[in-house]
């Protein structure tokens, strides 16, 4: 663990086990009992369960014993740059004529959405997030919408896609013009 920076909040980290589960950190939180510093994490898929794990656990190696054919090195891994999702950015990309609102059961390209999560995920500012959130909304999706209220800790009522829409935005917008976003 030496050589391995300590996990800060909001960034976005994966199992070895399923690569396609990603988590976002919390906190690091001290135990109370053993005095050892804790993991604060959440899962940003299924139902968002939050999850704490050893500091030391959490940045430990793969077990080779258990696994030997894992390729992994590390139990939990810092994902840097979405480099799985590179080429659904590409594949993403949009033209002019591609900019109209969504439709209600339309087919959405997954790889897209879980692209579209990851950027925003990653947006330093609240303006950012707001033209991200814009800029995805021909692909928007009820789990996009749920992915990214539980990023920020805020909750949007259930409801048309549309509406849920609008209040997601809303409240971007009200962080924007009132609160301070600093993730350098």
């Amino acid at each position: 663990m030496a050589d391995r920076p300590v996990p800060i909040p909001q960034e976005i980290y994966r199992h070895f086990k399923d690569k396609e589960k990603l988590y976002q950190i919390i906190t690091i939180a001290r135990h109370t009992e053993t005095d050892e510093d804790m993991v604060v994490y959440q899962a940003l898929y299924g139902d968002y369960k939050i999850y704490a794990r050893p500091l030391e656990m959490f940045m430990s190696g793969v077990d080779r014993e258990k696994y030997p054919d894992c390729e992994a090195v590390y139990r939990f891994e810092k994902i840097e740059k979405y480099e799985k999702y590179e080429k659904a950015e590409e594949k993403c990309e949009r033209t002019e004529e591609s900019q109209e609102p969504f439709k209600a059961g339309e087919a959405v390209d997954t790889d897209c959405v879980s692209n579209d999560l990851l950027v925003f995920l990653d947006a330093k500012t609240y303006e950012e997030q707001r033209n991200l959130l814009v800029h995805m909304r021909p692909r928007i999706t009820q789990q996009l919408i749920d992915s990214i209220a539980a990023s920020m800790d805020v909750a949007v009522d259930e409801g048309d896609l549309e509406e849920r829409y609008r209040s997601l935005l809303n409240c971007i917008k009200t962080r924007e013009k009132y609160e301070i976003l600093d993730r350098s």
